[in-house]
């Protein structure tokens, strides 16, 4: 009989020690995965701030890149000037040149051009008076080309004058009539850091075809 109660007391304290054990070590990994969580929380926050720091820092070189070239820009106006060259029976080539002195630069143009039924345009082949041209619609009525500035880490290269904004394929679908692109003055227009530097009486209000 006492052997059965020295059995029974030793099977309890056995079983409590085995609870006891995995309390401990479930208490030890919670432990580590809470150290672990603050360890990566931190080594985030040291790369967020990084990042941030590295931002900043770009956008100052930039900064100071943009206006050390912007010391050598002769701010003036800028206007747009077309030629036509006709390739076919009832084709033309027209090319639209962004026209200014040397030195002058731009940061973004759009060009809009309204036409009737009369006329259709097939293509539009950008220029070199900009680096990048995100925009080229042509639409029932109107052509919208739109040329802009492009950055390179913290290089940024403008728009030039002297140079083909770009070349429209166009035909005359009433080859007896005279046709005309017109100039859409509200909506063209160059820019330098925001403001306006085309110069409207300089440039074409209509193309005749």
């Amino acid at each position: 009989m006492k052997r059965k109660v020295i059995l029974g007391i030793c099977s309890l304290l056995l079983f409590a020690t085995g609870i006891g054990g995995g309390i401990i070590i479930r208490d030890q990994a919670v432990t580590a995965l809470t150290k672990q969580k603050y360890v990566l929380e931190k080594r985030i926050a040291e790369l967020e701030n990084a990042a941030s720091r590295q931002k900043e820092q770009t956008a100052t070189e930039l900064f100071t890149n943009k206006t050390a070239e912007l010391q050598d820009v002769v701010k003036g106006k800028l206007s747009f000037v077309s030629s036509v060259k006709k390739s076919g029976t009832d084709t033309y080539q027209v090319t639209i040149k962004l026209q200014g002195e040397s030195r002058m630069k731009t940061d973004a143009a759009d060009l809009v051009l309204a036409y009737g039924p009369d006329l259709e345009i097939s293509d539009v082949t950008v220029g070199t008076a900009f680096p990048s041209y995100p925009r080229k619609t042509i639409g029932p009525a109107s052509v919208t080309i739109t040329g802009l500035a492009t950055v390179a880490g913290t290089d940024m290269s403008f728009g030039k004058p002297d140079a083909v904004f770009a070349v429209l394929t166009v035909k005359k679908l009433t080859p007896e009539k005279q046709a005309r692109l017109i100039l859409d003055t509200n909506n063209t227009n160059v820019y330098l850091m925001g403001e306006s530097v085309m110069d409207y009486n300089a440039s074409f209000m209509a193309i005749e075809l």
